[in-house]
């Protein structure tokens, strides 16, 4: 039989109690006018990073984590791409396909949402979408999850497709 979906009403519920917790929304200056983007999408992602037990065990990966957190929380997440990119790095480059995973869905996201923009790469540094596509390609080994595989392909065609990152 196919699977059943919970009634609207509570599925209804449920969102707007978790969308009414969190109501941080990040924004680029005005002078740029770039979108509003909520909180709600970047921080369980990066609390997921942070609490978990790779980034116990990693202290580059827990620092990236809370520095990115601190910078949501304190709406400056738009001045810094590359410290939001660093936690979601690192995260990938531990082929744990529990943090892979979230790690890419989060950085489709932000990608998607036009999050990731810089007017030029500081001195001596990639352009940010070569280090995106990087972070992207490096998470997939030939011993990778169709889960990781299906989150990279994802996260790729969400590169593929932003208006903001030119590859």
């Amino acid at each position: 039989s196919p699977p059943t979906r919970p009634p609207s009403g509570m599925f209804g519920q449920h969102m707007r109690t978790q969308s009414s917790r969190t109501s941080i929304s990040l924004s680029r200056s005005s002078m740029q006018g770039g979108p509003q983007l909520s909180a709600a999408l970047i921080i369980p992602g990066l609390e997921t990073i942070a609490e978990s037990k790779e980034a116990k065990k990693n202290p580059a990966l827990l620092q990236a984590a809370q520095k990115a957190l601190d910078l949501c929380k304190g709406n400056e997440a738009y001045s810094q791409p590359r410290a939001i990119l660093e936690p979601l790095r690192l995260g990938c480059e531990t082929h744990s396909e529990k943090l892979v995973i979230p790690a890419l869905d989060l950085l489709a996201k932000l990608v998607s949402h036009s999050f990731f923009f810089e007017q030029s790469s500081p001195e001596g540094q990639p352009p940010l979408a070569d280090l995106i596509a990087h972070v992207i390609t490096m998470s997939y080994t030939e011993n990778s999850s169709p889960a990781v595989g299906l989150q990279v392909v994802k996260a790729l065609l969400s590169l593929v497709l932003s208006s903001t990152l030119l590859i």
